[in-house]
């Protein structure tokens, strides 16, 4: 599960890796990247206790870099990350721009056999949304909203 919640100030990053499979999922690598709007301003990363975080060059997209997830491994099936920063801009349009969000990893085992994205919510009300996914055989997925 990954769960994004952007708002004025503040983003924060939630991820829980589950499996229902007697073997446990492993994966090695992971990125997650969000991009920054370009009113976003003295972004700051203030915490990050799983993995490393930093903003890319252009400082338009934002990279959590986590080295190594398994499902049943306690340290590392739960993380968030907290980013703050300087907005010029408010409301649900503001919210929108920090998404595609694409997560990158590597596993040595079949995990992308039953790897799906079932549903993607709002944050204000919980209501679904229509969104487009692709999964391909390297790893990568990419959400939109």
């Amino acid at each position: 599960t990954l769960i994004v919640w952007p708002s004025e100030e503040s983003l924060s990053i939630e991820y829980s890796l589950s499996n229902d499979a007697s073997t446990p999922v492993q994966l090695q690598d992971v990125v997650i990247q969000v991009p920054l709007p370009e009113y976003c301003s003295n972004v700051s990363v203030d915490s990050c206790p799983i993995g490393s975080a930093s903003i890319d060059d252009s400082g338009r997209v934002l990279n959590w870099l986590i080295p190594f997830a398994r499902s049943d491994d306690s340290a590392s099936t739960n993380g968030t990350l907290e980013v703050n920063f300087t907005s010029s801009e408010s409301g649900d349009e503001q919210q929108e721009a920090f998404f595609p969000i694409q997560v990158k990893f590597r596993s040595s085992g079949s995990v992308l056999s039953g790897l799906d994205i079932g549903q993607v919510s709002s944050t204000a009300d919980g209501s679904s949304l229509g969104f487009s996914r692709e999964i391909s055989t390297d790893g990568d997925i990419s959400v939109r909203g």
